[in-house]
């Protein structure tokens, strides 16, 4: 359509065949005059393929031309193009304008600085002399580009808002839309599709939008009357299913307000098909900040499920995790791993499930509890209390700024776990966390050293936090158990104030070890055995139970020694007893004749049946046998008492450098069946022998004297021609006898009695 032509020639050669419309409008319409294509412009040069002819309408085809001034193409599906100045050519196969051009399509909106379109050229319509332009292949956009995109079918999209300084592409074939240079992308109801009022972002210098054909809208639109010859251009039932996001010079940077998070990658895809969004730097690692949590991973996986929430997420690759406390000013909880970490949701409950694979390692700094393995499993959930939500949506808050605590914990292989109150290593490790009601009375435990410190939530622009890593997660202050064993199961108590927090049980299986050191520098606890169980009732250690279970087993604390089948331990108490048959052992300065002895040595009290220790009185049952250097006493029943008490709770019994204050016996009671047997040595040679059997023997230290009841038979063995019956012999007759004998003999006496 137009008023006014004339012959404007593009080329000599065919002056005849271009002409010059003004104005301009034209009409390309299909056999079924659906959805035509039309242009309007001020004016427009036109080369046909023949020669143009009021006379003669055969004209051909236009093979050449340009639309100029103000320029305004409808097509197909709402297309509409606004700008000045474009150019077609057949040849070529494209439409372009330099100048600033608004488009449409459907409900998608946009602007750019310049416009070309790669067409496609039907043959069929280039023999049949129609406008040879059948569809549309390739749009691009140049220079500042900005879209407002409104995805079909997708009310959880609203709407996209895009904007680039480098230009955009989309390839009508692959359905790919690909921006460059500084690309924002805005969703104002999320991508995650949550349906929020709040926006995400995401900021990158290379992004690409995958459509594909959505099978709903196709049916929907199936029967409606088709074209015979339809104009391929822009697919109306495609709906967003990937976002793929890369850097050249800047990091790619997303933020979601919804979920409070902002996260800094190399690349960043997302499938809203599977839901799941990888975001991935080789070179420095990922960087996701929510809330009162900063991840660092090369690879991080979030997985979302049907309602558009974080369900689940995978870190490949070394990385660091931090939790902070709700001011964002203390570390709660710190973790690392060099393989991978997996964080997913326990079904029917609300708890999460986090994983660390390779040199994992966990640490609450406030707690003063660090662990490290090869295999980390930590189960973990929100401390809000609430009647009236359920699991799934208690799950949401705990992602969303509740206060995480951990429930359960296990580790594998060349476990080391310490804290304030215990230290440990294993190939396995349990750990079982409990509350403690807030307000319980004080009790006696080491002190937290936590201070205020610089922990506060940075931007992911921002570089790693320094004092996040602590010098050394496994090291404990204070005097804490120290355990290795093939397993190790542990209960602890976990209270609002960290020095209230206490182990309340230990329990080690296989070639177990556990040992204690003393605030006073004096011997630590030792226990070894194939079992162990150690059981407090508060973080004091007074209430402390210990059950050793080997074959033999053994403790040793401080002034004693136990070994046996099965030892027990009561601190509370001060009670050590022994089931089946077992060994105490002793240093002792006084022998069993009430003498001094030169240097300490160990008394040793063996038995069949059972002991019981009170801390100051021991009693042995059946076959009980003891010995010290060479004296040794066998009897049926004995009953042994030290001068002091020997305290088994960790501060009340504080040893004194004088060894002279250690525990002494000081009376020893043997029952039934009685027999001793002692040698007795002077400068290293032996000078006499007692052996003897009694129906009872008692040594009373303080009165220096020893007791024997009959009936009963001694024997003695003496060097020298001192009576032993009558030590008050005259002494001139023993001197004489030293000075004319060539050497002493030895005599022997025996003394029967009833």
């Amino acid at each position: 359509y137009y008023n006014d032509w004339s012959h404007r020639p593009y080329h000599p050669n065919d002056p005849d065949n271009a002409i010059e419309f003004t104005p301009f409008a034209m009409v390309v319409k299909n056999s079924s005059e659906r959805h035509p294509i039309t242009m309007q412009s001020e004016s427009a040069r036109v080369r046909f393929s023949r020669p143009f002819s009021l006379e003669d309408p055969e004209t051909g085809r236009p093979v050449e031309g340009a639309l100029q001034g103000k320029v305004r193409i409808t097509g197909p599906d709402g297309m509409e193009i606004v700008g000045r100045n474009f150019h077609f050519s057949e040849e070529a196969g494209s439409i372009y304008s330099d100048e600033m051009v608004e488009f449409a399509f459907g409900k998608n909106r946009g602007r750019a600085d310049g416009i070309q379109l790669a067409v496609i050229i039907d043959r069929k319509r280039v023999s049949n002399e129609d406008f040879a332009v059948a569809g549309i292949k390739l749009v691009t956009l140049y220079g500042k580009v900005n879209l407002e995109l409104a995805p079909e079918n997708q009310s959880e999209i609203e709407r996209l808002f895009v904007r680039c300084e480098g230009g955009f592409k989309f390839d009508t074939t692959l359905n790919v839309a690909t921006f460059r240079d500084r690309v924002n992308v805005i969703a104002p109801r999320g991508l995650s599709g949550t349906g929020s009022e709040l926006n995400d972002s995401l900021s990158c210098d290379i992004l690409k939008l995958n459509f594909k054909p959505d099978p709903a809208l196709i049916e929907k639109n199936s029967n409606e009357e088709q074209d015979e010859e339809e104009f391929e251009g822009i697919d109306g039932n495609l709906v967003l299913t990937e976002i793929e996001a890369s850097s050249v010079s800047h990091r790619v940077t997303f933020v979601s307000q919804e979920n409070a998070i902002e996260a800094e990658m190399d690349s960043f895809h997302y499938n809203r098909t599977t839901r799941v969004a990888t975001m991935r730097d080789p070179v420095d690692p990922v960087v996701v900040s929510q809330r009162q949590t900063k991840l660092y991973s090369p690879i991080i996986v979030l997985q979302h499920d049907a309602d558009g929430e974080l369900a689940s997420m995978v870190c490949d690759g070394a990385g660091e995790l931090f939790f902070y406390d709700e001011s964002g000013q203390h570390l709660e909880l710190q973790t690392r791993w060099e393989r991978q970490l997996r964080v997913t949701p326990e079904p029917q409950s609300t708890l999460y499930r986090i994983e660390l694979e390779e040199r994992a390692v966990v640490s609450q700094p406030a707690e003063q509890l660090g662990l490290s393995a090869d295999h980390l499993k930590l189960w973990v959930s929100q401390t809000e209390k609430s009647t009236s939500t359920t699991s799934a949506e208690q799950r949401e808050n705990s992602w969303q700024g509740a206060e995480i605590k951990p429930q359960n914990l296990l580790a594998l292989g060349n476990v080391r776990m310490a804290h304030t109150a215990f230290r440990g290593s294993t190939q396995r490790l349990e750990v079982w966390f409990r509350q403690l009601p807030a307000g319980r009375p004080q009790i006696l435990s080491s002190h937290s050293n936590r201070g205020p410190k610089d922990h506060g939530i940075q931007r992911a622009s921002e570089s790693r936090p320094k004092n996040d890593r602590t010098d050394d997660p496994l090291t404990s202050q204070g005097e804490p158990f120290e355990a290795w064993a093939d397993l190790i199961q542990v209960l602890l108590y976990v209270a609002d104030e960290e020095r209230e927090s206490y182990v309340g049980g230990v329990v080690t299986t296989g070639n177990v070890k556990v040992t204690q050191a003393k605030k006073d520098g004096s011997r630590p606890l030792e226990i070894i055995g194939d079992r162990v169980e150690v059981r407090n009732q508060d973080a004091g250690n007074q209430n402390q139970k210990v059950h050793v279970f080997g074959s033999p087993a053994r403790i040793s604390d401080q002034d004693v020694a136990l070994a046996g089948n099965q030892l027990n331990l009561d601190r509370g108490s001060n009670r050590a007893w022994v089931n089946g048959p077992g060994v105490m052992m002793q240093e002792v300065l006084t022998g069993l004749d009430g003498q001094k002895l030169s240097r300490p040595e160990l008394l040793k009290v063996w038995w069949s049946e059972k002991m019981d220790f009170d801390g100051r009185q021991a009693r042995f049952f059946d076959g009980v046998r003891t010995q010290l250097g060479k004296s040794s006493i066998l009897c049926q029943e004995m009953h042994l008492t030290l001068d002091q008490r020997v305290a088994f709770q960790e501060l009340s019994h504080q040893r004194n450098s004088d060894s002279s204050d250690d525990p002494e016996i000081a009376h020893l009671e043997c029952l039934y069946g009685v027999q001793v047997d002692s040698e007795k040595y002077q400068d290293g040679q032996l000078v006499e022998i007692r052996q003897g059997e009694f129906g009872k023997l008692v040594y009373d230290r303080q009165q220096n004297r020893t007791r024997v009841v009959g009936p009963g038979i001694l024997y003695l063995w003496r060097l020298g021609s001192e009576s032993p019956v009558n030590p008050t012999a005259s002494p001139r007759m023993t001197t004489n006898e030293v000075s004319t004998q060539k050497s002493p003999e030895w005599q022997y006496h025996e003394i029967d009695f009833n």
